[in-house]
């Protein structure tokens, strides 16, 4: 009987070379994945990074706004029938201009940028200080005491006192209600009026009579708080006023002791220190000019001004950061940052008063370039001076009060150095191997988006 044949079993597999171009394959395929997985990484990373700087833009552009919008108000609009006459203290900026401030590249090894106040403009937006001892306030809040000068017999260069009343009669808080909040060591601002467009006050500027600024103003510091006298003590018999004891003014009606520690005008609103000596009091009352038609109101200390100022991070030379300080000039103990890696922080004012039409949608970014438009020309009562022209034959440089509204340009970047694959790419902005980011805000400080006059 035959044996049944066996059959045998032999196991397929892959040969060594099969295996290999697998294997090869493989990696080409999982390199791929991973380089393309690896690029995407950083491309989402490239996004976070911008989109933080996005973030922290719109953030910093959010707060401006709010504080800007909330500046510029009509101070004299208590005033019992002065709706005709309005004056606002808005913002003072102080521009770094091109060819006159010292070079601000970037440092191409470290990617720092220089700071301080030379290679970005700043920002102080000026508030007055706010009645403390007001328990209701009047018509509008928050409620701003502003004093009517009732004395004319005295010079501001020459006499220590004012006496005043106030200047709402309409509202029911008493003169020491008033008084109380006029103390030691505020800055109050003297304001006189323009009277019309056809007829400003010629204000002096460092004695010079023929300054052209709709509004003579200067700055007094209280030397002691306010006092209550009887109507038999007071300029006017029929009623009782506040008695105002100050430091003296300069002899053409400037802020005395400026520059230096004694200056009359800590807060900057009159003189301006980044102005040249020329242009420091071009808004300033000349002696004997100031009467019932005056008006005072008290800047305090400085409390409720907000000042935008970029910084370098303390501690990363490579990080200049937006700071906002209220209070005081940026100091340290004041300081709330905004956002990192500000490269870019431009302010331009557009002016109320910009007589052609052509003038109305610019803005100067230069403080030194300020215009009136419905100023009068030295030969001719009736013709006004052209802002067109360059330089405008009569400007008003830093007048502040001639702000209506305020432009913020701000560019920011992502970190320097922190992507490698930005090594070689270059911006276009300042060829940096980083990504940059803009924004701009254009805000009408508050009762001066009219067109009225001085509004």
């Amino acid at each position: 009987m035959p044996r049944p044949r066996r059959h045998s079993r032999v196991h397929a597999g892959f040969t060594l070379v099969e295996l290999m171009v697998a294997m090869a394959m493989f990696l080409a395929m999982a390199g791929a994945a991973f380089t393309l997985f690896a690029e995407h990484a950083q491309l989402a990373s490239r996004q976070e990074n911008l989109s933080a700087v996005n973030i922290g833009l719109r953030n910093a552009m959010a707060q401006l706004e709010i504080d800007l919008s909330s500046a510029g108000q009509n101070l004299l609009s208590s005033v019992p029938g002065n709706s005709g006459t309005a004056f606002s203290l808005g913002a003072i900026i102080q521009n770094s201009v091109t060819g006159v401030a010292a070079a601000c590249t970037v440092n191409t090894s470290s990617w720092a940028y220089p700071t301080s106040s030379v290679c970005f403009d700043s920002l102080e937006i000026v508030n007055p200080k706010l009645c403390s001892s007001c328990a209701t306030p009047y018509s509008s809040y928050p409620y701003v005491p502003v004093l009517q000068i009732s004395d004319t017999a005295d010079n501001l260069n020459t006499t220590t006192t004012i006496q005043a009343t106030d200047s709402n009669s309409a509202d029911t808080l008493s003169l020491a209600t008033v008084a109380a909040n006029f103390q030691n060591g505020d800055e109050l601002v003297i304001v006189t009026p323009a009277n019309g467009h056809g007829n400003p006050p010629h204000c002096p500027s460092n004695g010079v009579t023929t300054s052209q600024s709709p509004f003579c103003m200067t700055t007094v510091t209280l030397t002691a708080n306010a006092t209550v006298l009887a109507a038999a003590s007071c300029p006017i018999t029929t009623a009782s006023c506040i008695r105002l004891t100050h430091s003296l003014v300069g002899s053409a009606g400037q802020p005395a002791a400026c520059p230096g520690t004694n200056c009359t005008d800590p807060l900057g609103i009159v003189y301006n220190t980044f102005a040249p000596n020329s242009a420091n009091y071009y808004s300033a009352l000349s002696p004997g000019t100031y009467g019932t038609n005056s008006y005072v109101i008290d800047m305090g200390s400085g409390t409720n001004d907000v000042w935008y100022s970029v910084l370098q991070n303390p501690s990363n030379a490579a990080d200049t950061q937006l700071m906002r300080c209220v209070g005081g000039p940026c100091n340290g103990a004041n300081e709330q940052q905004l956002t990192d890696q500000v490269i870019g922080f431009k302010a331009g004012a557009a002016l109320w008063n910009q007589a052609a039409t052509t003038e109305i949608g610019s803005f100067f970014y230069n403080a030194n370039d300020y215009c009136s438009g419905f100023i009068e020309t030295s030969t001719s009562p009736v013709a006004y001076a052209n802002c067109s022209a360059t330089p405008p034959p009569f400007n008003d440089p830093y007048d502040f009060s001639l702000v209506r509204s305020v432009r913020i340009s701000m560019i920011a970047r992502t970190t320097p150095n922190v992507d490698a694959r930005l090594s070689q790419f270059q911006n276009g902005f300042d060829n940096g191997p980083y990504l940059v980011q803009q924004a701009s805000v254009v805000v009408d400080l508050r009762n001066m988006s009219m067109g009225q006059f001085g509004n």
